[in-house]
């Protein structure tokens, strides 16, 4: 559980770091001194090679997942370019705590269904998982986030869509491919999208994963690190890399012959609704579910 909430907090964080270029017009944003940054991520259930019987396969079950950032903004460590995109230094952003967090949406089997997230805590996250209550599912339509914090009410709104498929697990039996051989393929394991443009402008962003069915230590992300602030510029500066076509997971990921488990998010960016109050201008809400596979090496 630990380390699916690091996990979360490292993609939320990363999608904190998106472009915060001024869009002209949008005033009160971009005066607004509080931040949020929301994500619902569904993982399907996962069918991998299961060690203990080999030929057979064994499922991870799937699950879905809300996760909220809220802060506040110092503008004193934002420094703008001669090309108008911000870049944030550290401490330019600081946790709220004790905001109410209420996620709305249309269950088409239930109707109407109003989730109470809770509070977010002392670091300004808030959570809650389809483990904690059934009630949490992921449906291709829209959901409305509303944050209520100091006499304030903030909304944020997403449509949530359908998995950015894979092409190489697309027409794989099983989704699974067999006997990848490691050594015939010195830069890795590429994972292209279905459908995606040679121009990133076109792409959604989307992140990719690759981690050992056994060996937790084999695990690759191109979600920024929470803790290189380089990586954070870099997104902030341009995100192509994460728009891009196809992505390649590096051959040291591959440590010995094993079964491994790879995804791709391809997430829509939400915005804000101008029934709430004003956000500050990168705030979002990010949708999306992970299209995964199974990696055998030898």
């Amino acid at each position: 559980m630990h380390a699916r909430r690091h996990t979360a907090r490292a993609f939320l964080a990363a999608a904190l770091a998106l472009p915060l270029a001024a869009c002209g017009g949008i005033v009160d944003q971009i005066e607004a001194s509080d931040v949020a940054i929301a994500a619902l991520i569904k993982v399907p259930d996962q069918q991998v090679p299961d060690p203990a019987h080999p030929g057979q396969m064994k499922t991870i079950p799937g699950l879905v997942t809300f996760q909220l950032f809220f802060g506040h903004l110092d503008k004193s460590k934002l420094t703008s370019g001669s090309d108008g995109k911000q870049t944030a230094s550290a401490g330019a952003f600081g946790p709220n705590a004790d905001a109410q967090v209420q996620l709305d949406f249309m269950d088409p089997v239930k109707g109407a269904t109003t989730i109470s997230v809770g509070k977010t805590d002392a670091t300004g996250f808030a959570s809650k998982q389809s483990s904690d209550t059934e009630r949490l599912v992921y449906v291709e339509g829209e959901y409305t986030l509303s944050i209520a914090y100091s006499g304030k009410t903030y909304k944020l709104k997403v449509t949530a869509g359908k998995p950015t498929q894979m092409v190489e697990f697309k027409d794989a039996p099983d989704k699974l491919i067999k006997d990848w051989d490691v050594s015939a393929h010195p830069d890795g394991f590429t994972v292209t999208r279905v459908g995606g443009d040679a121009d990133p402008a076109k792409n959604d962003i989307a992140f990719v994963k690759c981690a050992g069915v056994t060996d937790t230590s084999a695990e690759y992300s191109n979600f920024p690190s929470t803790t290189d602030p380089l990586a954070f510029l870099k997104l902030v500066l341009d995100d192509t890399e994460w728009r891009a076509k196809s992505f390649t997971i590096p051959v040291s990921t591959f440590k010995a012959t094993n079964g491994y488990v790879v995804a791709l998010t391809g997430v829509a960016k939400g915005t804000q609704d101008p029934t709430g109050a004003a956000l500050f201008l990168g705030s979002t809400f990010l949708a999306g579910v992970a299209d995964g596979g199974a990696l055998q090496t030898k």
